[in-house]
């Protein structure tokens, strides 16, 4: 007897059915209630909640109660061993909870990912944010500064008294005196000779100015 063991299981309504495939000959038969008798039959499956068999007969299909075949092939048919259908779709059930754990575990780990993708590019966009404001800060300070020195430059030359003047370099901080600078540079000084002025000679100048928050500027001292 060839018996193949692989089983389809199919859940209706609330009971389970268990339809073991076989490949089982049968010989000629005349089922109940009938005259006509049935040759060359092949039982291909047999149901065992509904005890029906599955018979292939030529090209045609029928299925008749085990009731119906053959005592040999009806003692063959109960002697098959069935597994147990409820451990099956037990086993299918849990590969189902198992395959779900799965996807929801790669779906949080896809989450996480994200989330972790989204919290890098908003730290490097607050990190370029902060350094794009320090820069404009900077420039604002070196813009500040250069109008100051400029402004420095030009009051220490309005303000001191002689001729061809002009400002060396940049302004100077005074050490140990926060907001006073140096501010030095040359001019023309009259060369007397008899009380009168022969010429002019080149020498140096320097002039202490205070600068306060509001950025007035005001003359500490000056040395020639």
């Amino acid at each position: 007897m060839r018996v193949s063991l692989t089983l389809a299981v199919f859940i209706a309504a609330s009971s389970y059915a268990a339809v073991v495939e076989t490949s089982l000959p049968c010989p000629e038969f005349t089922p109940p209630g009938t005259a006509k008798p049935i040759s060359g039959a092949e039982v291909k499956s047999f149901n065992t909640v509904t005890r029906k068999a599955m018979l292939k007969v030529g090209s045609q299909v029928k299925m008749l109660p085990l009731e119906a075949l053959p005592p040999e092939i009806q003692k063959k048919l109960n002697e098959i061993p069935v597994p147990n259908v409820e451990v099956a779709a037990d086993q299918k059930q849990d590969a189902a909870f198992r395959k779900a754990r799965q996807h929801n575990a790669i779906g949080r780990e896809t989450q996480i990912g994200n989330d972790a993708l989204n919290e890098a590019k908003t730290a490097r966009d607050e990190a370029r944010r902060l350094a794009v404001k320090k820069q404009e800060m900077e420039m604002e300070e070196q813009i500040k500064l250069k109008r100051q020195i400029a402004a420095m430059a030009s009051y220490a030359r309005s303000n001191f008294y002689g001729s061809n003047v002009i400002v060396l370099g940049s302004p100077e901080e005074v050490p140990g005196w926060p907001g006073q600078y140096r501010v030095r540079g040359e001019y023309d000084a009259p060369v007397e000779t008899n009380g009168r002025t022969t010429g002019f000679k080149r020498k140096d100048w320097s002039m202490i100015l205070k600068v306060d928050a509001s950025g007035l500027i005001q003359q500490i001292s000056v040395e020639k």
